[in-house]
């Protein structure tokens, strides 16, 4: 008995049936793209203005754009989903106990002070560490419950030395009248007693 060998073109065809299923051509959202994409083609062939375009498929002109580019240079592997998760995310940070005892102790011995303050004390005491940092680090601490953040004490604001804010419009050259005089000056505002 003699065996006849399979036509060339038979094993190509597997072959290519092989190569487009790791393509993923089978995946429904790689033919849901593909099928969009001749979508737009036809429509812009026709002289459809990409307003209408971006209506009857559902894509805008820049997806449209990105999926033809990864088609041409990927094939239908290019139009699969891609993660949009980051490559890299920022670890979590941790500071030395040394730092944190310093910022704490500061912190508790001058109440008012803030991030800027702090860090200057900490860069004469010998720490290397950014202002940014320490307000990081501040809000750190008082996220835990070492302590209340202090109220702000600037006037108008309220908080420990400008007692509340005017109610409603003050009359111009009043005491209570905080509007700038000229730009980069303000007019001195006391709480009235």
């Amino acid at each position: 008995m003699q065996l006849t060998t399979v036509g060339k073109a038979i094993w190509r065809g597997a072959r290519k049936a092989q190569e487009l299923e790791a393509a993923g051509a089978g995946d429904p959202q790689v033919q849901e793209r593909l099928e969009k994409l001749k979508q737009v083609e036809t429509l812009r062939r026709r002289g459809v203005p990409w307003r209408e375009v971006q209506e009857v498929v559902g894509i805008s002109r820049a997806t449209s754009y990105r999926w033809r580019k990864r088609l041409k240079e990927e094939g239908l592997s290019g139009l699969r989903p891609r993660s949009r998760r980051p490559k890299r995310t920022r670890g979590k940070v941790r500071w030395s106990p040394e730092i944190l005892l310093a910022i704490e102790g500061l912190r508790k011995g001058n109440p008012t002070w803030g991030r800027w303050p702090i860090w200057l004390s900490l860069r004469k005491g010998g720490f290397a560490v950014s202002e940014r940092t320490v307000g990081r680090i501040l809000a750190h601490l008082e996220a835990r419950g070492g302590w209340k953040a202090w109220p702000p004490s600037w006037p108008g604001r309220g908080g420990a030395r400008g007692g509340q804010a005017p109610q409603g419009p003050t009359p111009r050259g009043s005491r209570e009248d905080t509007r700038p005089r000229r730009p980069g000056t303000w007019c001195r505002w006391t709480p009235s007693a």
